[in-house]
């Protein structure tokens, strides 16, 4: 017996080490190399990545500046300032506000803007944010190396030169200029922008990670334009990026950058090998002359920084000691009790641990083994009632999920509807609403109908299955081919079915829909899957009650904005009701013009509020009989710019805010405040505007009665191109011609 378990304790200490050591041993070699080799990899996405992140950067801030500077030079004043020589010193002050205007636009990056005309001399300049004072300006720019250039392109472009020491600040900068283009064609001056060239390292050291890489920013003769571990200061110059490294790889870099090409290599610099990427940086502006290249830099031995092999065989040597007491405690005790072990197991399996099992087998081993294999039948017929109930859980929390982002119900639908069918097979499966009466039900989401189906299709209660869980208010399963005379009036996609789950979604006000599956092929619906399916529908239910509720918030948030119109209306007798009557025919020539709800919404809001800026205007102005004076015309034209103002303090409201600010700009850009025009004007104020316009003209006012509504529609056609919109003004005459709102007033 001795001789038995000494015998069995070195078998089991043998098999242990091979079973156990050894592959602990190759597991913990396969999981290093496999650790360096993601390390690698990770590494290597996140600097490729982070070159094109910087790339990307600074190609916008190149488009930018771009789209910057010519939205600055639709300003009137650039052009008026000669056209109009007896008004120089009041288009002066507007182009001093609108490089003013600009710095703050490039609050980081802005050094210098200014504004010089064909002969070279400069008319104003702004340095970061103040404005150069008349004895600074220069009286001969024409030697900088951006001016002549500048005057070569076509109106409408910007040249974008390469990076020059500004005299007026001592610092690289990087030139922006576009030409201004009177009528006659003649090109009187040009509007420049310089930008920091050391701006560009913000950039870069916002993208990478701190004390771990370095990047690099380089022209494509190979100079060094901005880097992480320089500071190039005003007087020095650009340094040769082949000056710092003189390795073979290095070199081969440097080489493909200036080729403009994209890679990734490791090379040996400063002595130590590391992994570079770059990447050019996209141009699409011809007049760039900035043809750069980005490369980040990373030490290899800062990527396996955190893997020691030491780690590694400690784990080896612990798993090592921890299989040889296993052996020993096990070899020691499993002789005697392993009959007993195995007959527990057996029970186990079973489930009942009170019973004992009879299985015949060879020895206790083979016992134990067969109890085992019982025990994992068992277990896995367990697992597959927790993977199906693991799965409506997951679908369930999709559904709770919807509940929280989506509380329009067009966005929750197909939404479930996608749920449901990746939760239990089906060929088809369809969400209907009952209408108010609740005699018909109509598709509100689906899978597997044909689309004339869908859109044509009013199904009425009591009609088909659907139709008759509606009526029943019951769940119905149904197995195996529908029988001809079960149900009434089939519908067309039912006739072919082979199985079908119909579920009524009901909440507080009763019954609201049906949820319908169904199957044509092999697959039988059981008890399970219906109460599956029941459990989303209830969550279902949930989701329509919310969207209501929403709806219903979003009308009340309506009714209150209203009702603060109307409160400013009281300021004005002559514009009572102007807000209502803006809102009704906003809504209509939005349509018309298929804007999306959520721009309809926005109008709306703003078609309410549009005129709140006049809380800020005395109401002596805004009643006064006759004529304004030119201060009382200021006045009131600063009530869109203070309407505004009051409006984006609410967070929500602050894409209406810009709507308001611009409803009084004209399709000629001779509005106010900021002189935009044409399609630059949000489609949504230039909709405002004409409404405007029509209702102010069909309403008393203080100083006339109301016009003839044919009398303001001719005021609009004659004013169409003009002060507006042609598209819009067409658009609104053909909802007056529908009468579909009601407003015309005779």
């Amino acid at each position: 017996m001795v001789l038995m378990k000494k015998n069995i304790l070195s078998k089991l200490l043998i098999l242990f080490s091979i079973v156990g050591i050894i592959p602990l041993v190759a597991i913990a070699i396969y999981s290093y190399n496999k650790s360096r080799e993601a390390l690698f990899i990770n590494v290597r996405y996140d600097i490729e990545g982070d070159a094109k992140d910087i790339a990307s950067s600074i190609s916008h801030l190149f488009n930018k500046a771009r789209s910057d500077i010519l939205l600055l030079t639709v300003n009137p004043a650039f052009k008026r300032y000669f056209l109009e020589p007896e008004k120089k010193s009041f288009w002066l002050k507007e182009l001093e506000k609108a490089f003013l205007y600009l710095s703050k636009i490039f609050p980081d990056s802005f050094d210098e803007g200014c504004y010089i005309i064909s002969d070279g001399r400069e008319i104003c300049r702004v340095i970061f944010d103040k404005l150069a004072h008349p004895t600074e300006l220069s009286i001969d720019e024409t030697r900088n190396a951006f001016f002549a250039p500048t005057f070569t392109i076509p109106e409408g472009e910007v040249y974008q030169g390469p990076p020059y020491i500004s005299t007026d600040t001592n610092r690289w900068v990087i030139p922006n200029s576009t030409p201004i283009v009177l009528p006659d064609g003649r090109k009187a001056a040009i509007a420049h922008m310089e930008l920091n060239v050391a701006y560009l390292k913000s950039i870069m050291k916002n993208i990478l990670q701190e004390e771990v890489e370095e990047g690099f920013v380089m022209d494509k003769d190979g100079n060094i334009i901005v880097a992480t571990w320089l500071d190039i200061k005003g007087e020095e110059l650009f340094p040769k990026a082949v000056d710092i490294e003189n390795s073979e790889s290095y070199r081969g870099v440097i080489e493909r950058m200036r080729n403009e090409n994209s890679g990734f290599e490791r090379i040996l610099y400063a002595g130590e090998k590391y992994l570079i990427a770059f990447n050019p940086i996209p141009v699409s502006n011809r007049y760039n002359e900035n043809r750069w290249s980005v490369a980040v830099m990373i030490p290899e031995q800062n990527v396996y920084a955190t893997m020691t092999p030491a780690r590694y065989m400690l784990l080896v040597l612990f798993g090592s000691g921890i299989v040889v007491i296993m052996a020993v405690i096990f070899g020691s005790r499993v002789v005697k009790p392993l009959k007993k072990l195995a007959e527990i197991s057996a029970e186990l399996a079973k489930g009942d641990l009170t019973k004992r099992a009879h299985i015949t087998g060879e020895d206790e081993l083979g016992q134990l083994a067969t109890a085992f294999n019982e025990m994992a039948s068992s277990l896995e017929k367990d697992r597959q009632k927790l993977v199906k109930e693991l799965e409506v859980s997951n679908v369930l929390l999709k559904v709770l999920g919807f509940l929280i982002s989506f509380p329009n119900m067009q966005d929750i639908l197909p939404r479930i509807v996608d749920s449901i069918r990746n939760l239990i097979p089906c060929d088809t499966c369809s969400i209907m609403l009952l209408d108010e009466k609740k005699e018909f039900l109509t598709i509100a989401g689906s899978y597997g109908l044909e689309e004339k189906y869908i859109k044509d299709v009013r199904q009425k209660v009591g009609d088909g299955i659907a139709g008759w869980v509606a009526l029943h208010t019951k769940p119905l399963l149904c197995k195996g081919p529908i029988q001809s005379n079960r149900f009434r009036n089939y519908m067309q996609h039912e006739k072919a079915i082979t199985g079908a789950i119909c579920i009524p979604i009901e909440s507080r006000r009763g019954i609201i829909g049906v949820v319908s599956i169904s199957t044509k092929g092999a697959y039988s619906y059981e008890e399970d899957d219906m109460r599956r399916l029941m459990l989303v529908v209830d969550n279902l239910a949930i989701a329509m009650e919310n969207a209501r509720l929403f709806e219903e918030l979003r009308t009340a948030n309506f009714e209150t904005m209203m009702a603060l119109a109307q409160a400013l209306e009281t300021k004005d007798v002559y514009t009572r009701g102007h807000s209502e009557r803006i809102v009704k025919l906003g809504v209509a020539v939005a349509r018309r013009f298929g804007l999306p709800e959520e721009n309809r919404e926005l109008l709306k809001y703003a078609a309410i509020l549009h005129d709140i800026g006049k809380i800020g205007i005395p109401d002596s102005i805004l009643n006064k009989p006759g004529r304004l004076t030119d201060e009382e015309y200021r006045l009131v034209k600063e009530h869109p710019a203070i309407g505004a103002e009051i409006v984006k303090q609410v967070k929500a409201l602050e894409p209406v805010a810009s709507i308001i600010l611009q409803h009084q700009e004209r399709w000629d850009g001779k509005g106010y405040p900021y002189g935009m025009k044409g399609e630059d004007i949000p489609m949504e104020a230039r909709i405002i505007s004409v409404l405007d316009a029509y209702d102010a003209m069909t309403s008393d006012r203080s100083y006339r009665k109301a016009l003839p509504v044919q009398t303001a529609i001719a005021e609009l056609k004659r004013c169409s191109g003009t002060q507006f919109d042609p598209k819009v003004v067409n658009a609104f005459l053909a909802e007056l011609t529908l009468d579909k709102i009601g407003l015309v007033r005779d």
